[in-house]
């Protein structure tokens, strides 16, 4: 009797099968993957800002014709920014308001300009959205230091 060994056919395609199966996985998770950004670049597109809005959002202007004490309306995302070349006096009168305890925000003039010649502001009220008036030096015969907030008027 002799004994004849019959091999198994399926026997050696079963590691080449396990790779194949691997191989058939990570290559659709990578689709998946691939088809789910592509999905979504639209959805994240649309969250960024629109041309029209970047094109407000920065305002270029030369400083280069105010003078000394004049000053300056612009307009910056629909708010008004006052920009003032400050005199010498005005630099002095800031600093010297550094350390008042009546002033509600306690910075320093320092703190709040990056050179001392110039202050740029956004011209908004805080507190109720109203514009600040005052831009002009002079107003009704008497000078007016800084701006003049036009509160309303609260009936009862």
């Amino acid at each position: 009797m002799t004994s004849t060994t019959v091999d198994n056919p399926s026997s050696g395609s079963d590691s080449s099968e396990i790779k194949r199966r691997d191989f058939l996985y990570v290559t659709a998770g990578a689709m998946a993957a691939v088809g789910t950004a592509a999905a979504m670049r639209p959805f994240i597109d649309s969250m960024n800002p629109s041309a029209d809005i970047l094109a407000l959002s920065s305002t270029e202007l030369d400083l280069a014709p105010i003078q000394t004490g004049q000053r300056l309306t612009a307009m910056w995302r629909g708010q008004p920014v006052f920009i003032v070349r400050r005199t010498a006096d005005e630099i002095a009168h800031a600093a010297a308001d550094d350390g008042n305890p009546d002033l509600i925000d306690p910075a320093t003039d320092a703190a709040r300009v990056q050179r001392p010649e110039w202050l740029v502001v956004v011209g908004v009220c805080t507190h109720l959205g109203c514009v600040p008036l005052g831009q002009k030096i002079e107003r009704s015969s008497r000078q007016i230091r800084g701006v003049v907030l036009p509160l309303p008027r609260v009936r009862l």
